[in-house]
């Protein structure tokens, strides 16, 4: 069967939830109630920039003042790669963060972006996750629809296409962090 990551993600959140207070499963279904190891932690998180260590504490440690750094320094990022205001890259990043961090999965391929016959799933476009209508992002960016849809929605999309692969490339350093601490303990 095709993967397409979120089998990976899936694997790193539950591996994470060991270590966190409290963790929110891929499905944004349920919670997990296991101590926290700070140690542990910063050890698997050990090398991450910025704005991958915030996407992660947001989204996996469910911390809310994560979630509004992260904005904020990805709002740096969308304004200079699209020649944005401060003000416009913010409402931008805000809608692209909540996207990525409050994204259900698809319920038609239950996540994994592959439909049982192989091919990709034509809900969510073989994304994993549950698209966010531009009504529903607008609203999270603080502007009219109607302007949404002529002006930011597909800065947006590239936006959280592009807040997805920061996503991927933090849980990747994740798993090389927590497999090499395994290998010396």
């Amino acid at each position: 069967m095709a993967s397409t990551g979120i089998e990976r993600q899936s694997a790193v959140a539950e591996r994470l939830a060991v270590l966190t207070a409290r963790s929110k499963h891929i499905n944004g279904e349920g919670y997990g109630t296991t101590r926290a190891d700070p140690m542990m932690m910063a050890g698997a998180m050990f090398g991450l920039p910025p704005i991958q260590a915030e996407l992660i504490c947001a989204k996996y440690m469910l911390y809310y003042p994560a979630e509004e750094k992260l904005v904020k320094l990805y709002a740096a990022t969308v304004a200079r790669q699209y020649a944005l205001t401060l003000s416009k890259a913010t409402a931008v990043s805000r809608a692209a963060v909540h996207c990525v961090v409050h994204g259900a999965a698809c319920k038609m391929c239950m996540g994994t972006g592959v439909m049982p016959d192989q091919r990709e799933c034509k809900r969510c476009e073989g994304v994993g996750m549950r698209a966010v209508s531009d009504r529903q992002r607008a609203i999270v960016a603080g502007i009219p629809k109607s302007t949404w849809c002529d002006s930011y929605a597909e800065i947006a999309d590239n936006a959280e296409t592009a807040l997805r692969r920061v996503e991927a490339d933090a849980l990747a350093t994740i798993t090389k962090n927590m497999r090499e601490g395994e290998q010396a303990a």
